[in-house]
This record gives C-alpha cells, sequence and structure tokens, in this order.
C-alpha cells in the first residue's frame, strides 16, 4: 500500500460510503459508485463495514481486519463498530449507521450457515428474476 497511508493496509480495508473526517462522503473507495465515477477518493479513512461486508468471498483476510478493528478500543461501541476511522487524522466515528451495519451483520450471518443465501435463493420472485436472465440451478 503507498506508504502516504496511516490506515489503509493489510488489516484495514474495504472502502465504501461511510462517515468521514469531514462528514460523511457516499464516493470513498472506487468505481462504480451511485455519484459520478471519476469523482471519488481515498483519504485515509477505512470502514469496518468493507471487510466484513466481504467476509464470505474473503474470509481469511475479513477475520484478520475485524481482529485488527477489535484492537482499537475507540472504535468500539454499544453496538460494535462505530462506522469508520482514520489514523492519519486520528478520527474515529463516532455513530453506527444502519445500512453499515445491517451489510455487516448479514454478511456475518451467512458466512456462518449460509441461511441468508438459501433464503434468499427459495424466494419466488429471486427465482422468476434469475431464470428470465438465463440462469438455471446447479444440481
Amino acid at each position: 500500500m503507498d506508504a502516504k497511508y496511516t490506515t489503509i493496509g493489510p488489516t484495514a480495508w474495504g472502502l465504501t460510503a461511510c462517515d468521514g473526517p469531514n462528514g460523511y462522503e457516499g464516493r470513498y473507495g472506487a468505481p462504480p459508485s451511485g455519484y459520478d465515477n471519476r469523482s471519488h477518493f481515498i483519504d485515509d479513512t477505512v470502514p469496518p463495514a468493507g471487510a466484513i461486508g466481504s467476509i464470505i468471498f474473503t474470509p481469511a483476510e475479513s477475520l484478520q481486519a475485524m481482529r485488527y478493528y477489535y484492537s482499537l478500543e475507540r472504535l468500539k461501541g454499544r453496538y460494535g463498530f462505530f462506522d469508520a476511522f482514520n489514523l492519519s487524522r486520528n478520527w474515529y466515528a463516532t455513530d453506527v449507521i444502519g445500512i453499515d451495519k445491517g451489510i455487516s451483520l448479514l454478511m456475518l450471518a451467512n458466512y456462518q450457515d449460509g441461511l441468508i443465501h438459501r433464503v434468499m435463493m427459495a424466494h419466488p420472485v429471486i427465482q422468476t428474476g434469475l431464470a428470465q436472465l438465463g440462469f438455471t440451478p446447479v444440481r
């Protein structure tokens, strides 16, 4: 990782919209985003939800990041991790954002036993949509 970053590294990653030192910012991370994809930026702010939400794709790396986040006392609150942190600015969010907490909880539950994926894939609307897109069930 670029030496100019203090926060971002092997144990702190997963950029996505989150609180930052200057308030909520939807342009953190990489495209595609809901904004002009030429205007995203990185300022060394990391939201735990980025790595946690990736746990089904990167289990070892996500668990490593979660252990690191847990070691940061100022990142922990009543409802788990606060929204984001930026070590180069000595900044920690003091709030929890529901959409970030939601993806974290859903993906952790899915990682645990696959229930979320099974329930979603069994829904008739999902099955109809997949069929219309040409997907067929794996046997």
